[in-house]
Formats: structure tokens, sequence, C-alpha cells
């Protein structure tokens, strides 16, 4: 392996992790995909942009397209590394919505970045990851509202939708 590659794998696996872990909430998803990323790279390392944040939307962008298709695996016994409130609450989200949310708090992009991975407008980044975020608002109160005496708890799921 060169040493190129070395110091880029270094340097962002725990991105491409944190992202596969926010999007799948699975440990054995995470760490599957991550290494199926790495290996896509390195096929590709003789084109390779080692330039850091160029290199950083690359490899997003390969793991992007690893995990296309990927259905969400059951969640691990140990959980993925993020709180269970959090995890479930990721769950009610549709599939763009938790993906912006992956790059933006897992792997810490910029909405600029995310763009360029996802192919897609800034402004529609946005958008996106407002009502994402909207709606895990509204998902992690329900979960810690107390009920009030003769209320009765709405079905998992709740209302909504994508």
């Amino acid at each position: 392996m060169s040493d190129d590659f070395a110091y880029l794998y270094e340097t962002h696996v725990a991105d491409v992790y944190a992202y596969f872990t926010y999007r799948f909430g699975s440990r054995a998803a995470a760490e599957a995909l991550t290494q199926a990323t790495f290996e896509r790279a390195f096929e590709q390392r003789a084109g390779f942009d080692y330039d850091p944040p160029r290199a950083r939307s690359s490899l997003l962008t390969i793991a992007r397209d690893t995990s296309a298709g990927v259905t969400a695996p059951e969640r691990d016994d140990d959980g993925p590394g993020i709180d269970p409130d959090l995890a479930g609450a990721l769950d009610q989200l549709g599939r763009e919505e938790r993906t912006v949310i992956a790059l933006r708090f897992g792997a810490r992009l910029d909405r600029p970045q995310i763009a360029r991975v996802l192919d897609t407008s800034e402004r529609r980044v946005r958008r996106v990851l407002s009502r994402g975020l909207r709606r895990l608002r509204t998902e992690l109160e329900g979960q810690r509202r107390p009920a009030t005496p003769g209320e009765q708890s709405a079905p998992a799921g709740g209302a909504g939708g994508d």
C-alpha cells in the first residue's frame, strides 16, 4: 500500500465509518461497507486526488455508491455507538434525509461538500437537512414526552411519512 493511500485511510476511515453508522445503525454493516469503500478507493488509487478536502468528498462519494441499494440491516445487539433514542428517531427518516444527516453529522461534511457528494444543489441539501432535523426533533420529543393522564400513546412510527 502506498504511503499516500495509507495516510488517506488513516485520515478518513473514521468519517466513512461514522457515515455508515448514522446511515444504517449497524456496527457490522458500517464495518463491512467501510471496508468495501476503501477496497474500491484502493482500486482507483492511481487516479485518486489526495488533496485532503477533495479526497474526503471522493471517499464519501464512493461510500454512497458502495451502499446504493443496500437495505438497512437489523440493528446489532451491541448497538451502532450512537444514542438509542437517536438511532430510533433516525429509523423514522426517509432514505434521503438520513443520508444527508449521516453526511452532515457522521462524516462531518458541510452543505457544499454534501452537495458535491450527492451531486445535487446546496439548496436541496439545505431543504432536506432542515426537514430531516425537524422530523428528528419531533421524533425525539415524542419519545421523551411523558404521557398525560388519560392519553393513549400513538402507535410506533406515528403519523407523517416521506
